[in-house]
């Protein structure tokens, strides 16, 4: 398990989820036309984003998977992301927003605008 949530009071079934996530891959990534995604639909947020500072695009939510965790948040398609963990996003790639969220924990904070 993460060093970061190792010694975290968590209940059994974030545990759970935790650890079913802990062996998949964090990071990967596919070529949308111009743009690159990264996906976090296997790990415990569920959802992928696009964009970033190297495209000069706002980082943005391209899909969110169903009764994840970003889905029971209210995330939608289309929202783009001002804020990650109260860092500003204008700046970011994608693979920096994605080492942001994955270094995170279990603890994430989105900034969201339409």
């Amino acid at each position: 398990m993460d060093e970061k949530i190792k010694n975290k009071k968590v209940n059994s079934a974030l545990e759970k989820e935790l650890q079913q996530t802990a062996e998949k891959p964090s990071w990967q990534s596919s070529n949308e036309g111009i743009h690159e995604k990264v996906n976090f639909d296997d790990t415990i947020w569920g959802f992928e984003l696009a964009g970033g500072s190297y495209y000069d695009t706002p980082l943005r939510v391209t899909k969110v998977k169903p009764d994840s965790r970003a889905d029971r948040a209210g995330i939608k398609i289309g929202d783009k992301l001002r804020t990650i963990n109260g860092v500003d996003t204008n700046m970011l790639t994608v693979r920096e927003a994605h080492d942001i969220i994955v270094d995170c924990g279990i603890e994430l904070k989105l900034e969201l605008y339409a």
